[in-house]
């Protein structure tokens, strides 16, 4: 199964307080720079870092190599529309999206190999994220090519949660209990939270 990485980092960072929150460091290296790493180190094939105009800080903080750069005109528009300026760009080969939050530190190459691995299984025809015992759904998701029409309707700051809710029966969780698939930074408190984590 050939699957595209699509990385989410076109937010404005409203909640967090002066500067952007992709660039804060933890454990020495930009919170987005974490994530290109990991994914970097997965089973996914093309890498595509989907940013808003006037983000040269961010491709800076994640470096050279490995990934494409997407640009999104419609960033003010909401989160909707950075997913879909991805989704526009994965080749027509590819299988299935996996949708990565560009916020969210710890983010590991197990966790995006565990995902894959389900995705393969399952023939590319499910819509495959980690799940705790409790219910909780985490990131990034994997979404089947036969999905992307229904995430280009999405409008807004609408994620793909909707989409997933109406297709329960397209749904593979997988069981991960390791708290980087459920904790992103949308706070300067959860920052804090993340390096003490990491102390």
């Amino acid at each position: 199964m050939k699957i595209t990485a699509i990385v989410l980092a076109a937010g404005q960072s409203t909640r967090f307080g002066d500067g952007n929150k992709l660039l804060a460091t933890v454990s020495g290296f930009p919170i987005v720079k974490r994530v290109v790493t990991a994914l970097s180190q997965s089973p996914v094939g093309d890498i595509l870092l989907v940013t808003g105009p006037g983000a040269d800080d961010v491709l800076k903080a994640v470096g050279d190599g490995g990934w494409r750069h997407i640009q999104n005109e419609r960033a003010t528009d909401g989160m909707a529309s950075t997913l879909q300026a991805g989704l526009d760009a994965v080749a027509p080969d590819a299988d299935g999206a996996l949708i990565a939050l560009a916020d969210m530190p710890y983010l590991s190459p197990a966790l995006i190999e565990s995902l894959c691995a389900a995705f393969t299984m399952c023939q590319g025809k499910a819509i495959v994220f980690p799940q705790q015992d409790n219910g909780r759904q985490g990131h990034p998701v994997i979404w089947p090519r036969s999905f992307f029409a229904d995430l280009q309707k999405l409008t807004g700051d609408q994620g793909g949660k909707s989409v997933l809710a109406a297709n329960g029966a397209h749904c593979h969780p997988v069981p991960f209990s390791d708290d980087g698939a459920y904790f992103d930074i949308d706070t300067a408190d959860d920052l804090s939270r993340a390096r003490q984590l990491d102390s």
